[in-house]
């Protein structure tokens, strides 16, 4: 893959936002906040391609929110944001872009 590709680390829990949903997930006037962020990268020119980062319990939330989006599967993080970070890389290594 040439090109960049934006990688979105979206694997925290948001627990000290409350809201027993992650922060990424919830709605925000009328969309989630993942994608939101994920349509600002979609649109953007420099931009070929867009990977993320989910919590590993996060599929069906995912799912929800950006099943129609055309993206690959979502990376499943590690344990910390460097783990998750880490992980999403690793990811794009059997055809690297030139830039993340």
């Amino acid at each position: 893959m040439s090109g960049c590709v934006a990688l979105i680390l979206a694997g925290g829990s948001g627990s000290r936002l409350g809201a027993g949903t992650p922060k990424q997930y919830l709605d925000l006037a009328g969309r989630p906040v993942i994608r939101r962020t994920v349509d600002v990268f979609l649109s953007h020119p420099a931009v070929d391609a867009v990977r993320v980062v989910i919590g590993a319990d996060d599929t069906a939330l995912y799912a929800d929110a950006l099943g129609d989006a055309g993206l690959p599967e979502p990376v499943a993080g590690g344990a910390t944001r460097q783990d998750s970070g880490r992980l999403g890389l690793e990811s794009l290594g059997g055809d690297p872009p030139d830039t993340v």
